[in-house]
């Protein structure tokens, strides 16, 4: 596994650009919480603290233990977005009445 250091390295180089930069400040994390909105539809058995269980919360578990061996500094900051994520997914799926997907 990389080290937080090479990752970051990596990123330094091949991120020069202003626009590069923003962009990816703009872009990622858009493309993150649709992931989570994805996955936040699939239902499973079960209750977290009074919320259904969805697969968004087992994937985001596995990337926050990821980012606690990369960095715990970046997990908590990973783990704070991936809470928002969750709850803004929670409340949109609490404002429309019909399901996100549609099988």
């Amino acid at each position: 596994m990389k080290s937080i250091h090479t990752w970051l390295a990596e990123y330094g180089e091949s991120h020069q650009n202003s626009t590069n930069k923003l962009i990816h400040w703009i872009c990622v994390p858009a493309i993150f919480f649709s992931i989570v909105g994805l996955l936040y539809c699939v239902k499973l058995n079960g209750r977290l603290m009074e919320v259904p269980l969805t697969l968004a919360h087992i994937v985001t578990l596995i990337v926050v233990v990821y980012y606690v061996f990369l960095s715990p500094t970046l997990a908590t900051g990973i783990a704070i977005f991936i809470l928002i994520s969750l709850t803004l997914c929670g409340f949109i799926e609490s404002v429309f009445s019909h399901p996100w997907i549609v099988y």
